[in-house]
């Protein structure tokens, strides 16, 4: 009721129509022009009155295809929803691994006493995030307030939501120096190449500062080509200007 209260109050002239997702119909569809939730792709071709669609979920996989929504139609997703939430339940999830909660639990429901050995504290431990989204970076937040170093964070970005920009994404990856030389760099590299693959991206893009040398060999090894430079792309407080080298892999 309080959520109700909330969208009503924000438009108090519109005329609101809460449905369960099972039972939405065609005619529904047809006569609204704004539309929380996510809808069964078909039903969207007949959503000709539709301004504003808000989805549930971050990706919109689908949703985006050639006539699916019409050129007027906005399109906003829930980017940024559900941090807070599947962070937390990750953590929670770490504490089960590291204590053998799950074991516990299995040998609590059949009345058994066994020691399931030695376990492990989050406390200065080490953690390694692999795609740095809303989700990733507020699990790094937490991780690191129990006390565990976070060593290295890597993931791709779309470039655009577009037609003309959905084949590219960005890559990022950062390492803490101390470990640098031992490989993540390479595996971190390699699993979001996958991501990529795997997300249909036809090309990632990535720009890197022209003196970090081994930065550069590294995503030359995986088939990273130049293809500019930006002179002053990145300003640091201690050197000041930098030329960025922008690069590309073609998936």
């Amino acid at each position: 009721p309080a959520q109700k209260q909330l969208l009503e109050g924000c438009a108090p002239s519109a005329q609101f129509f809460y449905v369960p997702e099972a039972e939405v119909s065609e005619n529904d569809v047809a006569n609204a022009n704004v539309i929380l939730g996510n809808l069964p792709l078909p039903f969207l071709k007949v959503a000709s009155n539709l301004e504003w669609l808000q989805l549930n979920s971050a990706g919109a996989n689908g949703y985006c295809d050639p006539g699916i929504l019409r050129p007027e139609t906005v399109l906003t997703n829930a980017s940024g929803a559900y941090g807070l939430a599947i962070s937390e339940h990750m953590i929670g999830m770490v504490l089960m691994l590291q204590k053998k909660l799950d074991r516990y639990y299995c040998n609590q429901q059949t009345h058994t006493w066994h020691d399931e050995g030695a376990v492990r504290s989050i406390w200065n431990s080490r953690t390694l995030v692999i795609g740095m989204g809303n989700i990733g970076t507020e699990f790094a937040k937490r991780m690191h307030a129990l006390g565990s170093e976070i060593v290295g964070t890597a993931g791709i970005t779309p470039i655009g939501s577009q037609e003309k920009l959905r084949h590219r994404a960005e890559f990022g990856i950062s390492i803490t120096k101390e470990f640098w030389g031992l490989g993540i760099g390479q595996a971190l590299t390699a699993a979001c190449i996958d991501c990529a693959r795997k997300a249909g991206y036809a090309q990632l893009e990535l720009d890197v500062v022209a003196d970090n040398a081994s930065a550069l060999a590294l995503y030359k090894k995986f088939g990273f080509v130049e293809y500019g430079r930006n002179p002053k792309g990145f300003r640091s407080r201690n050197t000041g200007y930098q030329e960025l080298v922008l690069m590309r892999l073609v998936l």
